[in-house]
């Protein structure tokens, strides 16, 4: 064996020693499991989910959540079985039955829709179940009144039918407004700003949410959610004195769908509010 010896190779030891440990560390990043494996979600987290069967109603936004689920659990964040099925016989804990309910610009109809998907069967098989409407089922419009009010009605029909289902709500996804200065010189001049009237509204019915179930525990704020941006900042407008929310754009790229950074953030959080639902 040969032996490098003398003060020019003595030199070169602590390089030597310390491109060691560089390489050491580098192959051990390499190994190890992604740093977003676990989507966000603890190991106890994951153990309440493997122990409930849930049923969730929706549309397109609904759509991009499921995605963001999908993607979680494929790196390996945990077990959860997703199914596409408005009945789905001989559920097992840790499922996830989804499905498309009613259809858009409708929301009394999904409303309708969800509580026969849950009478059609579901209702006596999973342990949560919950639905949400598109931002287009809400518009400047809308009737608030009476679409709270068959909301109240089904949903407590529901709750009374099967109490053994822990019935949750989820607030309105709300879309992007006319920003810039386009959007000052409309209202500077008393114009309307595109976007502004449908969001009010859709800010509006999630303020009855919130005032409803917001206090016990079973309320999902997507809307809280969409229109915060990473900073911590919240995507937001103004009219007649009133701040009201918007998507914020780092969440999406055409104004109302969830992009993939916006889909597993709310993803993320949606598992864990399903998780600690008691």
């Amino acid at each position: 064996m040969l032996y490098l010896t003398g003060p020019p190779f003595k030199a070169m030891y602590p390089l030597a020693a310390a491109a060691a440990v560089v390489f050491c560390l580098a192959a051990t990043a390499v190994s190890g499991p992604s740093e977003d494996a676990g989507g966000g979600m603890t190991p106890a987290q994951w153990k309440a989910i493997a122990k409930k069967k849930i049923y969730f109603g929706h549309m397109s936004v609904g759509d991009n959540m499921v995605a963001g689920i999908q993607e979680i659990v494929a790196a390996g964040g945990g077990r959860l079985q997703i199914l596409k099925s408005g009945n789905a016989p001989g559920l097992r804990p840790a499922t996830l039955v989804h499905s498309e309910i009613g259809h858009n610009k409708d929301a009394v109809a999904k409303i309708n829709a969800f509580a026969k998907i849950i009478d059609g069967g579901l209702g006596k098989q999973v342990d949560i179940a919950l639905f949400k409407f598109c931002y287009v089922d809400f518009s400047a419009d809308t009737d608030l009144n009476y679409v709270f009010s068959c909301y109240l009605q089904k949903m407590g029909e529901l709750e009374r039918k099967y109490p053994k289902v822990k019935f949750a709500h989820v607030t309105v996804p709300l879309r992007s407004v006319q920003t810039g200065w386009k959007a000052s010189v409309k209202k500077a001049i008393f114009l309307p700003v595109r976007g502004y009237a449908d969001n009010i509204k859709r800010n509006e019915y999630n303020e009855m949410l919130r005032r409803e179930y917001g206090g016990k525990g079973r309320l999902f704020d997507l809307a809280e959610i969409e229109s915060t941006y990473t900073d911590g900042s919240r995507s937001k407008f103004m009219s007649r004195n009133t701040v009201y929310y918007s998507l914020a754009a780092d969440k999406s790229d055409d104004g109302g769908h969830l992009n993939s950074a916006g889909r597993k953030v709310v993803a993320e959080k949606f598992l864990i509010f399903l998780a600690g639902l008691k």
